[in-house]
């Protein structure tokens, strides 16, 4: 369902610019869990059968070092992969921001000033379009649903 429209480039999907690509610093993976993390997180980005994964825990334990490990692994994958972007949120998390971020990251422009579920139906419809992609959320402080923002998500998966 459509109800507004979505500033989309006039270039067919496959002819638009990718999100740039850039390799995080990272340090060395360690250690047999966050090994067998890496190795699980990959194989369900792969499998194409999981659309949203979740990695949680305490403070200091690597969570975004696995996430800059994937995300630089996904950047040697541009013909899997075609965008692939990397968001970091901060403590005053809201729904509207990281919706201004997602678009910002893929060259949409949301309108201001629409209420939270209207962008997030614009926001949607635009991501469907776009095949192949990856959003990184790194540093969210507060539970949130990805369909709230526009995110599509069939399978849910934490580890």
């Amino acid at each position: 369902m459509r109800i507004y429209t979505v500033s989309y480039s006039k270039k067919p999907i496959h002819k638009r610019r990718r999100t740039k690509r850039y390799v995080f610093p990272t340090t060395k993976l360690v250690g047999q869990a966050i090994e067998r993390n890496m190795k699980d997180v990959w194989s369900w980005l792969l499998s194409g059968e999981v659309s949203c994964i979740g990695i949680y825990g305490m403070r200091g334990v690597g969570k975004t070092t696995l996430a800059a490990h994937i995300h630089n692994q996904l950047q040697d994958k541009p013909d899997i992969f075609f965008h692939v972007c990397w968001i970091a949120m901060s403590q005053e998390f809201s729904i509207y921001a990281l919706q201004d971020l997602i678009a910002e990251a893929f060259g949409l422009c949301l309108p201001k000033g629409k209420d939270v579920m209207s962008r997030a139906g614009e926001l949607r419809t635009a991501l469907s379009a776009i095949q192949n992609h990856v959003i990184i959320l790194d540093d969210l402080w507060d539970d949130f649903h990805p369909e709230k923002v526009g995110i599509s998500r069939r399978t849910n998966v934490k580890i």
